[in-house]
């Protein structure tokens, strides 16, 4: 910006790095039970420029293995901590836009038709909630959990996310 100095270049940009991680599904935000994903759906990749992280890349699964049906599902393994005291979001969380394309497999049910899909981040955690919303009635606020059974075997979709890590 116009009149304004920097002293040292390190306050202008003192972090980059990208890199991939394999995340898990999980019916439990810790312990329950987690699931690889799909051999062909399972790197994403990420690049961290000061404290933003911006993850893409496949998400899918081959089998549901022992999670539980009616649990919701989680995307554990975060590549960094997410930060926490984001002014106006909230108590303990805020609502990260999750970018879905080719979405193959998620079987919403006939209660929240029309939905969209959208990722919740917990401060200090690296997880990720999925969760969707009606697009019905744009008066409802809230969100619910997908569940492990709305996400079929072979289900997939391609994901993009930002967050500030700590």
């Amino acid at each position: 910006a116009p009149g304004v100095t920097v002293a040292n270049v390190s306050e202008v940009f003192d972090h980059y790095e990208e890199g991939s991680f394999e995340p898990v599904f999980a019916d439990a935000t810790t312990l329950g039970n987690t699931q690889a994903l799909s051999a062909n759906y399972r790197r994403l990749r990420y690049v961290r420029i000061g404290s933003l992280v911006h993850i893409s890349g496949y998400i899918g699964l081959d089998s549901l293995g022992s999670m539980t049906s009616s649990n919701g599902i989680y995307l554990r393994g975060l590549p960094f901590t997410v930060a926490g005291n984001i002014p106006g979001s909230g108590d303990g969380f805020y609502r990260v836009p999750v970018h879905l394309g080719l979405v193959y497999g998620v079987q919403i049910s006939q209660t929240t038709l029309l939905s969209q899909i959208e990722g919740d981040l917990q401060y200090g955690t690296t997880y990720m909630t999925i969760r969707k919303r009606s697009v019905i009635n744009t008066n409802i606020s809230m969100t619910e959990n997908l569940t492990v059974g709305e996400f079929s075997n072979n289900g997939f979709f391609t994901m993009s996310a930002q967050y500030v890590c700590q």
